[in-house]
């Protein structure tokens, strides 16, 4: 049994969920079978294009000496979007069932998206909407929704940032003008 196919300790969770993230505002997880890659790879690349995301892609994500099994986990833990991309050799793949199955432990949604004529089933609930990317005369259109749901997720992000500033700014303003007023009224006697 390799490293990556046993059950992660506790002990293992935890250091894979205290390793820092990356700064950017989207993280998005790819699950998908290595029999898959060339598909899957073209998508990647194009996803990889958009500002704000950072793009978990185990060909490109994992390195020598990487803890597999950690970084998948963390990865996973950390990522905002979960992309499983669905497929006849995803079906039979442990590795991603295992994600799957993680990714629905920790409470994220798997976004099918499918590369043949499989619908998602399983452990991916047969009432989640799906991008079909099997159809050749629908791909372009599919690839477009992908690309405007992660956009409008970054928008999201944004503004939940910008108004967590304004929070913080009037808090500070709230604070300054107390500490004023505190001082202003020690001299009042």
């Amino acid at each position: 049994m390799d490293e990556y196919s046993r059950i992660l300790t506790k002990k293992e969770m935890r250091m894979a969920s205290s390793e820092n993230s990356n700064q950017s505002l989207l993280s998005v997880f790819i699950s998908y079978s290595v029999a898959d890659r060339g598909k899957v790879e073209s998508v990647v690349n194009n996803l990889r294009a958009i500002q704000e995301v950072r793009i978990f892609f185990a060909d490109y994500s994992i390195g020598p000496g990487d803890i597999i099994n950690q970084k998948i986990i963390n990865a996973i833990t950390q990522c905002n979007v979960f992309l499983v991309f669905y497929s006849r050799n995803s079906i039979n793949s442990v590795y991603v069932q295992q994600e799957i199955g993680a990714a629905l432990a920790t409470g994220k949604i798997p976004v099918p998206i499918l590369l043949d004529d499989i619908k998602p089933s399983g452990m991916i609930a047969n009432n989640i909407h799906y991008l079909d990317f099997s159809d050749e005369n629908k791909k372009y259109q599919e690839y477009n929704k992908l690309h405007q749901f992660l956009v409008n997720l970054i928008q999201l992000k944004i503004t939940e940032r910008n108004n967590n500033i304004l929070g913080a700014l009037l808090l500070l303003g709230i604070g300054y003008l107390a500490l004023k007023s505190d001082e202003d009224n020690r001299y009042d006697y």
